[in-house]
C-alpha cells in the first residue's frame, strides 16, 4: 500500500485582508508558534521538530500564548453563518476548546499575566471581549464606537498590592482611533465571579488624528505605535497622555517590554520596537523620557512583527521578504542620565524638516534617537549583580536566519533536478520564480540548516498571474495570464548560491492565459484557455507548429515519457487527443477520445505511467479517475471516488504519478480537501489511502522524482510535504 503522512508544512501567514496578521508568537519553552492558512504549528527551531494542530474551519488571523506557557490561543475570520471562533488548545496534549468569539473576524489575542484570562479583539464589528481560561465563560463585553480601528488588546502586569491576593485585579486595554479604553478586571466576591469595568482615555484635543497600531502595558503606562511611526505613552493612572516621539518614518509594527520576569515594573524599563520599513530598535526610560540604547536597520525589507524569547534572551523577527530571522540580546550595562534635549528650529531645518511640526505628514525628527546611551559591555563579575546603581540595558546583537518561506501563494509549482540534488520551484500570482530546497522544507529547519530561498526572479510585471509551470534539467518554463511565456535558467553564483537568469520570452505564445506547459529534448508544449496549442524549442522559444487553433480551454498537456515525438492533450469539452509530431510542418492527431461527461466530465489534469498498459492517467472532474492504453480507445480501467468524496468543480483536480504510485489532489469531503494515493498492481490501479488537507486549498501537487515525497502548495501559501510509505501488496508489479 502507499500510506500517506504529513511530514511538514513551510509557511506563515503575515497578512489579512487590509491589515498585518499577528500569526507569529514565542512560546516560554523557546518553541516558535505561528500559522499558516487554517493550520497553528508549533515548531522547535532546534531540532526542527515540527507540530500541526488543525480543526481551525477558516483563516487563522491572530495567534497568542499563555505567560505559563499552558495555553495557545488562536483566532479565526468568520465562517458561512458569520460568527468567528477561537481555539483555545491546551499545549502538551493538541488538546481544544472552541469559544464562539464576533460577529466578524478575530484581530488580536492576548492572555492575563497569570494565564486565567483571554482577551480579545474583532476585525470589523468594534467587539471586545474576555473569557475565562479556567471554566471558559464570558468575562465581560464592549464595543468600540470606531469599530475599523479597534486593533490590539493588550492585558497590563499584575500590580505588587494585587498580586499575593487569592483572586487579583487585573486590567487590559483595547483602542479606538483617538482613545484608550482600560478595561478592569474585579472579583466581585458577592457573585464570586470576576466583572469588568471600562474607563476612557483619550488623546488631546490638537486638531491631529491618530490611529494605533500596536500597543503594550508596561506599569502604569501604556505604549502605542502609529501609522506615522509615532511612540505615544499615556498614564493609565490619571488618564493622560504624556508624550509622544517619532522613532520611524513608517509605521509601527511591534513593541515589546524587555524583561526578565514577568513582575510590574515600577522603575525605567527597555523597550524594543520595530517598523514597517526595517527598523528595531532598543529604547531606555519611563514616562517622558526615552533614550535610545542599540538600533539596527534591515535594508529592502518591512518587519510585520517581532517577539521576544525569554529562555533563550533573543528578538525573532518577520520580515516582509519572507524569513524569520533571531537577534541576539547581549545584556549591557547602561551610563549615563535620562535627558531631553530641546531643538529650536533652525536644528529641526539642518536636519531636513523645513519646519513640519509633529503629527503632520513629512516630519521626520528623529531626536530621541540622537540622545544615546552609552552602552559597554557587562562585566563577567557583574553578570548577575543586583546593585542599585548597576542599571543593566539589551543591546541587539548577531542576526541569523531561522528560516525563510514564501510571502504568496506557490499557484504553480513542479519538481526540479539539478546536479542530483531536487528542487522546488514554483511561481506566483504577481510574476516571481521562487527555487527553494526540497530537503528544507518545513521541519527540517534547524538553527544549522534553515529553510532556504535558493533563488527568486521577477519573471514578468507584478500585476501578471503565473498560471503554468515545467522544468527540464536546469531550465524553468512558466506560462502567464496575459498569454506569455518565460524561460529560466538556474546557474551558480559565487561561492554555493545561484541565481535565475533568462534566456528567452515568448510574448504572445496565445491570446489568452496559458493554461498548460510540458517540455522535453525536442520540444516545449504550450496549450492556452483560447484553445490553440504550440511547439517551440525549448533553447531558443523559436517557434516550430501549431497543433490546433481556437478549438476550446486546454487544461493539460503532456508530452508522451516513451515516444518523445508524441503529444497527449485534455480539452474543456471532454475531448483527449493524442498527436504525432514526427514531422512538425505537419502534425498528425492519433488519437481522438471522447469522454462519456463530456464537458460536465473533462480531464482536468493528465499524467504518464512509464510502463504497463495503463499509461495514461486522467483525473475527470465528473468524480472518475480514468486510465488509457495507448492502442486502445476506451478506458482500460475507471475509479470512482468515494461518494463521500465530491470534485469541486470551481477548484483544482489534480494528479501526478510513476511506476509505483499515483497522487490526487483537490476533490473535497466536508468542507476540507483531501489527497489520495492508489498503487499500481500488476493487473490494476489499487486505492491506498486518503487524508485530509487540514485545511490547505491546493493549487498544485507533484509527486518527487528522487524520493518518496509529495509536494502540495496551498492557495494560502502553504507547502506542505508528505511522506509516502510503500507497503508491498499482493499483485503488485
Amino acid at each position: 500500500m502507499a500510506e500517506i503522512s504529513l511530514h511538514s508544512l513551510l509557511g506563515i501567514s503575515t497578512s489579512f485582508g487590509t491589515f498585518q496578521a499577528r500569526n507569529f508568537i514565542v512560546h516560554p519553552s523557546g518553541s516558535l508558534v505561528y500559522s499558516t492558512g487554517k493550520l497553528l504549528i508549533i515548531h522547535n527551531p532546534e531540532t526542527g521538530e515540527q507540530r500541526i494542530f488543525p480543526g481551525h474551519t477558516q483563516t487563522i488571523t491572530a495567534v497568542a500564548v499563555s505567560p505559563c506557557g499552558k495555553y495557545v490561543a488562536s483566532g479565526q475570520d468568520t465562517d458561512g453563518a458569520g460568527q468567528s471562533c477561537i481555539f483555545l488548545w491546551i499545549y502538551e496534549s493538541g488538546e481544544s476548546v472552541v469559544l464562539e468569539a464576533f460577529p466578524s473576524g478575530v484581530r488580536f489575542l492576548d492572555f492575563s499575566p497569570d494565564s486565567h484570562f483571554l482577551a480579545a479583539c474583532s476585525l470589523t464589528c468594534g467587539l471586545v471581549a474576555c473569557w475565562s481560561c479556567d471554566d471558559y465563560t464570558v468575562i465581560g463585553r464592549f464595543t468600540a464606537k470606531d469599530a475599523s480601528c479597534n486593533t490590539f488588546v493588550a492585558f497590563g502586569q499584575i500590580p505588587m498590592d494585587e498580586i499575593k491576593k487569592p483572586r487579583p485585579s487585573m486590567n487590559f486595554v483595547s483602542v479606538d482611533h483617538n482613545k484608550i479604553y482600560n478595561h478592569l478586571l474585579v472579583f466581585n466576591r458577592a457573585t464570586l465571579t470576576y466583572e469588568m469595568t471600562t474607563s476612557t482615555i483619550a488623546m488631546p484635543t490638537t486638531g491631529t488624528v491618530r490611529t494605533f497600531t500596536i500597543g503594550i502595558v508596561s506599569g502604569d503606562f501604556c505604549f502605542c505605535g502609529t501609522p506615522s511611526g509615532e511612540l505615544c505613552v499615556f498614564n493609565l493612572k490619571t488618564s493622560t497622555l504624556r508624550t509622544i516621539l517619532k522613532y520611524f518614518k513608517c509605521s509601527v509594527t511591534s513593541i515589546l517590554l524587555l524583561q526578565e520576569s514577568r513582575t510590574y515594573p515600577v522603575v525605567a524599563e527597555c523597550y524594543a520596537l520595530s517598523s514597517s520599513d526595517g527598523d528595531v530598535i532598543v529604547i531606555y526610560g519611563q514616562d517622558m523620557l526615552f533614550n535610545v540604547v542599540s538600533d539596527l536597520s534591515m535594508e529592502s525589507s518591512s518587519i510585520t512583527c517581532l517577539s521576544h524569547c525569554i529562555a533563550g534572551t533573543c528578538l525573532y523577527a518577520i520580515v516582509g521578504s519572507g524569513a524569520v530571522f533571531r537577534f541576539t540580546l547581549e545584556r549591557v550595562m547602561l551610563q549615563g542620565d535620562l535627558a531631553r534635549q530641546k531643538y529650536d528650529s533652525v536644528y529641526l531645518n539642518k536636519r531636513g524638516n523645513v519646519g513640519e511640526l509633529p503629527g503632520q505628514q513629512g516630519f521626520n525628527n528623529f531626536g530621541p534617537q540622537d540622545r544615546k546611551f552609552t552602552v559597554t559591555p557587562l562585566p563577567k563579575s557583574d553578570a548577575s549583580s543586583t546593585s542599585a546603581n548597576l542599571i543593566v540595558g539589551f543591546s541587539l546583537g548577531q542576526r541569523n536566519l531561522v528560516f525563510s518561506f514564501p510571502t504568496l501563494p506557490l499557484v504553480v509549482s513542479c519538481s526540479l533536478i539539478v546536479d542530483g540534488r531536487e528542487y522546488l520551484v514554483g511561481a506566483t500570482q504577481s510574476g516571481t520564480v521562487q527555487v527553494w530546497h526540497l530537503l528544507g522544507l518545513g521541519s527540517a529547519a534547524t538553527r544549522d540548516n534553515p529553510t532556504s530561498l535558493i533563488a527568486t526572479m521577477q519573471a514578468t510585471s507584478a500585476s501578471t498571474a503565473a498560471t503554468a509551470i515545467c522544468a527540464l534539467e536546469d531550465t524553468i518554463y512558466v506560462g502567464f495570464n496575459n498569454g506569455s511565456i518565460a524561460a529560466l535558467k538556474l546557474v551558480p553564483a559565487a561561492g554555493e548560491g545561484f541565481v535565475l537568469r533568462k534566456l528567452f520570452d515568448v510574448p504572445n505564445a496565445h491570446r489568452a492565459a496559458v493554461s498548460a506547459l510540458d517540455v522535453n529534448s525536442q520540444f516545449l508544449a504550450s496549450g492556452g484557455a483560447d484553445g490553440g496549442i504550440f511547439t517551440y524549442s525549448p533553447s531558443s522559444g523559436a517557434y516550430l507548429a501549431k497543433i490546433t487553433g481556437n478549438f476550446c480551454h486546454i487544461f493539460s498537456v503532456k508530452c508522451d515519457i516513451l515516444v518523445p515525438t508524441i503529444l497527449h492533450a485534455s480539452f474543456s469539452e471532454g475531448y483527449i487527443h493524442t498527436y504525432d509530431l514526427k514531422n512538425a510542418a505537419q502534425p498528425k492527431r492519433l488519437k481522438n477520445r471522447q469522454l462519456p461527461g463530456g464537458s460536465n466530465g473533462f480531464a482536468y489534469a493528465i499524467s504518464q505511467v512509464p510502463v504497463g498498459r495503463y499509461e495514461l492517467a486522467c483525473a475527470c472532474v465528473d468524480g472518475l479517475l480514468r486510465f488509457f492504453d495507448f492502442d486502445v480507445d476506451a478506458p482500460v480501467q475507471a475509479i470512482a471516488l468515494p461518494s463521500s468524496v465530491f470534485v469541486n468543480h470551481k477548484g483544482r483536480y489534480m494528479i501526478d504519478c510513476n511506476d509505483k504510485v499515483l497522487i490526487s489532489a483537490g476533490c473535497e469531503t466536508e468542507g476540507d480537501e483531501v489527497i489520495m494515493s492508489l498503487v499500481c498492481g500488476a493487473d490494476d490501479w489499487i486505492p491506498a489511502d486518503t487524508q485530509f488537507c487540514n485545511g490547505v486549498n491546493g493549487a498544485s501537487v507533484w509527486l518527487s522524482k528522487l524520493g518518496s515525497q509529495v509536494v502540495l502548495t496551498g492557495f494560502s501559501g502553504e507547502v506542505a510535504v508528505y511522506d509516502i510509505a510503500l507497503q508491498a501488496v499482493a499483485g503488485t508489479q
